[in-house]
This record gives structure tokens, C-alpha cells and sequence, in this order.
């Protein structure tokens, strides 16, 4: 959307390069502006073609200003490096410290409340654990059939909700009740937001990640710990 002159010359100079379609380079300023929904840094040069696209518009609510083209005609605009309140990251995907994620928005943390849900999705946890493992090694009877069948429909009812909760990523004003459902849905998918994560074990999008890549590592050394305990100890 136009050129921008790179240097110290005032106009194109020596050198104009071409801004790409995320920029707006149409008018004599310092630096470039920036479509609505996306992000661009503004410490250098390099930073300015470096245009990120936000998952949310809503989270790349920079300082709007209105550009005027020669024509006469105007177009809404964002300043670079702008995210909204209290998110941050290349995206403005994450949440800035101290803060956590609820319904698409950065809600502050508020202490030791923040704990609640992680401690009953721990014990939730462990109880699906000694359950599965019990069940899965309960002795062999007639009804084996009927069993696969469960654990297959059970299976089956694990991917239909995993499938419903990407739901949650489209850009839709869901009813409140709904989003409910679909934040519950999302720690079947490993959607960690409704445990406050960013609040009690990380607050970087790296931390995030490894600890959601943890879960499952977790989940078999919870079995490993369960099969060990019951077998020389005291069998489940």
C-alpha cells in the first residue's frame, strides 16, 4: 500500500521500498500505520515489514486514528506496536504479567483464588486416573464385550468434544452460557485458560506451552506410579 522512503533522505532519496498490503505508507509521516487486526513493531525499520496477524481483531486494539487518502476517501488505522489492554507478545496473544485469560479478554489475577481451579482439576485428575486404571485391569469377565464398547463410545464422546471446543477460537460473540460450556469443553483439548495458569505456574506463552505438552507425560507417569504401588504393595 505504497511506498516509504528507507534513509535519511527526505522522499524517496536513494532508496523507497514497498510497503505490503498490512501497512499503509500513503501519506508523509515518520513511520507507517497499521491495518486494524494485526501488529507490527516499530523499533526498527526490519520491525515495520514485519506484520503479525492477531487470532482476535479485539486483541489488536491499538490507538485508531483515521487516514486520509488523496482521494478524499478514509480508512481506520492502527499505530505500530500497539496491543489492547494488558495483552502482549507478537500477536497481542498473551496475556501481560499479573493477568489472565478469560473469555477472550485479560482479566487481573486476584491471589490466592487464583489456586482454586488448579487444585480441583488436580484431584479431578487423579480420580479419572485410578478409575481408568482400575477398570482397565479388573479382571476379564464375560461382559468383555460390553466394556470395549464403552470405551470406545467413551473414546468417541473425548473427540466430539474436543472437536466442539475449537469452536471457541472463532471470532463470534457466543451467549455467556455458552462460552461456559466451550471452557469446559477446552480442558478436554488441553485449554488450560479456565485454570489460570498465567496465575499460579507460568505467565509466558513458552511456559504455557510446555506445561499443556506436560499433561499427557504426566498422565503416564500417573499410571507407571499406580502400577508400581499396586502390584508388590497392595493390589488396586
Amino acid at each position: 500500500r505504497g511506498y516509504i522512503a528507507i534513509g535519511d533522505n527526505d522522499g524517496c532519496g536513494a532508496q523507497c521500498r514497498r510497503c505490503p498490503d498490512q501497512l499503509f505508507c500513503e501519506v508523509a509521516a515518520a513511520e507507517p500505520s497499521v491495518v486494524t487486526g494485526y501488529r507490527a513493531g516499530n523499533e526498527s525499520v526490519d520491525e515495520w515489514f514485519s506484520v503479525w496477524k492477531c487470532a482476535h481483531p479485539q486483541h489488536c486494539n491499538q490507538d485508531l486514528q483515521q487516514l486520509v487518502f488523496s482521494d478524499g476517501s478514509q480508512v481506520e488505522t492502527g499505530v505500530l506496536n500497539r496491543c489492547a489492554e494488558n495483552r502482549v507478545g507478537l500477536a497481542c496473544g498473551a496475556c501481560a504479567p499479573d493477568f489472565f485469560t478469560q473469555a477472550e479478554q485479560c482479566a487481573p489475577c486476584t491471589g490466592g483464588a487464583d489456586y482454586i481451579p488448579l487444585f480441583f482439576a488436580l484431584i479431578f485428575g487423579a480420580c479419572i486416573l485410578i478409575a481408568t486404571y482400575y477398570v482397565a485391569n479388573s479382571p476379564v469377565t464375560a461382559y468383555t464385550s460390553s466394556m470395549l464398547a464403552t470405551s470406545v463410545s467413551f473414546g468417541m464422546l473425548v473427540t466430539g468434544m474436543q472437536s466442539l471446543s475449537v469452536m471457541k477460537q472463532m471470532s463470534v460473540n457466543f451467549p455467556t452460557q455458552w462460552v461456559a460450556v466451550l471452557n469446559v469443553l477446552g480442558l478436554v483439548a488441553l485449554n488450560l485458560d479456565p485454570l489460570r495458569v498465567e496465575c499460579t505456574l507460568v505467565s509466558d506463552a513458552a511456559g504455557r506451552y510446555v506445561v499443556q505438552a506436560s499433561v499427557p507425560l504426566l498422565a503416564g507417569l500417573g499410571y507407571a506410579f499406580l502400577y508400581f504401588i499396586s502390584h508388590p504393595i497392595c493390589a488396586l
